[in-house]
């Protein structure tokens, strides 16, 4: 293989031969692998200029191990002085050099918001020393986009065997594949979001789907929309779920409620969680619009 001119980069799965179990798993590996890689191409092309497209080009696929050589395609932008400085070779070997940095940093780190907001950093730090610093328009790194595509990866060679490795190898580096990599949803919220305000509320909300058994949040009516609410007041909760409390269709809480509002880094949308806090009592039978009518009053602290 050349790798002046036929690849930027391959995908190399050494797999334990003649072991038993599925077959299929290099396989499916190397397929999850290349969609993952593919994906994160696209998302840090856009941090040159939005009009960059890139695609993934298969070269080669070599035998013994599984070697899967491919070459980033970068599609042409109107931009005289990007061509100036030839910026597909740039663009490339920025792509190259990010993925590297991605797989290592987080191998060996505790998986928290403060490793990424440094992951963010690093690879500012980093591509201020490559070619990329010669493209003006050059920004952050999205933080989902790297936790979206570390997550993918260790996914699609978690199905590979004790003894298979998985590893992203170039012209000058070589980076193991981790297989270890997982975040629950409430981790993976606290590295996307900022905490940006919480305020409280007494609300009369009427109850769509009640937890009788204590492990999911309610499903409750505010303005209009249905909304999720964990409820942390535990003396009532086991007072319902012990039979003692009685609901009925049409029946209402009145509560003293939390919205928790966050924003997520990227974009500044906003993330709203609701938790009870207090219930105050049960509401019997009010009609519909009595429910949005009391909705539309609160008190906050």
């Amino acid at each position: 293989m050349n790798w002046e001119t036929e690849a930027d980069f391959c995908l190399k799965i050494d797999f334990e031969k003649n072991s038993p179990g599925n077959p299929a798993r290099v396989f499916d590996a190397m397929s999850g692998l290349i969609r993952s890689f593919q994906a994160f191409d696209a998302s840090l092309a856009e941090c040159i200029d939005t009009q960059v497209g890139t695609e993934l080009i298969l070269t080669d696929i070599q035998t013994g191990s599984v070697v899967t050589w491919l070459r980033t395609w970068v599609s042409d932008i109107d931009d005289a002085e990007l061509m100036k400085h030839g910026w597909k070779a740039i663009t490339r070997t920025f792509l190259v050099k990010v993925k590297h940095l991605v797989l290592r940093y987080l191998q060996d780190r505790k998986v928290d918001k403060s490793t990424f907001e440094e992951l963010q950093k690093e690879i500012e730090r980093q591509t201020q020393d490559m070619a990329v610093k010669k493209i003006p328009t050059y920004g952050r790194v999205r933080r989902k986009s790297l936790l979206d595509f570390y997550e993918q990866a260790s996914r699609s060679v978690s199905v590979l065997g004790e003894k298979d490795e998985a590893k992203y190898v170039s012209r000058e580096e070589e980076t193991a594949i981790s297989k270890t990599y997982e975040v629950s949803e409430e981790l993976r919220e606290e590295i996307l979001t900022e905490e940006k305000s919480t305020s409280h509320h007494d609300l009369v909300l009427p109850v769509k789907k009640p937890d009788y058994l204590g492990q999911s949040k309610w499903e409750l009516r505010y303005q209009n929309h249905s909304i999720e609410a964990s409820i942390e007041d535990k003396e009532w909760l086991a007072r319902f779920q012990d039979g003692a409390i009685k609901l009925l269709p049409g029946d209402s809480l009145s509560v003293r409620v939390a919205f928790e509002v966050k924003e997520a880094v990227d974009t500044g949308e906003a993330v709203v969680h609701y938790r009870i806090l207090k219930v105050k009592d049960v509401v019997r039978g009010h009609k519909q619009g009595d429910f949005f009518a009391n909705n539309d009053i609160d008190v906050e602290d």
